[in-house]
């Protein structure tokens, strides 16, 4: 009797061990896949403000994960171009690049985050104020903006780092919100910014463009 319960067990386990081992290798998976997606995305928070995650780039300086000072934002640029003197012109504009999709993404959350929370949310107007809105920061001059760190890989591309003050990104989103007012009376400019002071709580990685 001992015999037969052992030998039920021993197939029993046998049948087992190799699901077991394939559930645990679908969630390793899985997890692994989630990971690379939160790094390459994100994470949203309830507010709408995107985290950007810790990023693992190759032959890469390192400071691109460095979190800025609670009143600072920051934009990285690389680039590899014909010469040296181009790849660090272009590495540079794409820091300041980074640093306008900063901007629109700070502004697009603010909007989402007001309409969301009944500001004259049934109002037809509001994708014509949002377009407004994103050609008011395309035409942002970034006076404020200030290379701060650059640096070149074994590759010869160059990288930058630039910084704006959060409190000048402030300034230009109430430049933006009240000079639509008079357009769009219906939307509520001071709301809308106090929205956007959410977004600028949040301490974020730089955003990293490449192209």
């Amino acid at each position: 009797m001992k015999k037969k319960i052992f030998l039920f067990m021993a197939v029993l386990v046998c049948i087992c061990f190799p699901a077991c081992k394939a559930s645990k290798e679908d969630k390793n998976k899985k997890a692994q896949t989630a990971n690379e997606a939160l790094n390459k995305e994100g994470v949203m928070l309830n507010s709408g403000i995107q985290v950007r995650q810790e990023v693992n780039i190759p032959n890469s300086p390192e400071w691109i994960n460095e979190i800025p000072p609670d009143d600072l934002i920051y934009g990285i640029g690389t680039a590899k171009m014909s010469s040296v003197s181009m790849s660090m012109t272009t590495a540079e504009l794409r820091a300041r690049a980074a640093i306008f999709r900063y901007i629109n993404d700070i502004a697009t959350a603010a909007l989402r985050d007001y309409f969301a929370g009944g500001g004259d949310a049934s109002d037809s107007a509001y994708p014509a104020y949002m377009e407004s809105v994103a050609m008011n920061i395309s035409n942002m001059e970034l006076s404020g903006t200030r290379p701060v760190k650059r640096w070149q890989a074994e590759d010869s591309a160059w990288w930058y780092l630039v910084e704006y003050k959060k409190s000048d990104l402030r300034l230009a989103l109430a430049v933006i919100f009240t000079g639509l007012q008079s357009e769009y009376p219906q939307f509520d400019a001071l709301k809308i910014l106090g929205c956007a002071d959410a977004g600028l709580a949040v301490n974020n990685r730089p955003l990293i463009r490449n192209n």
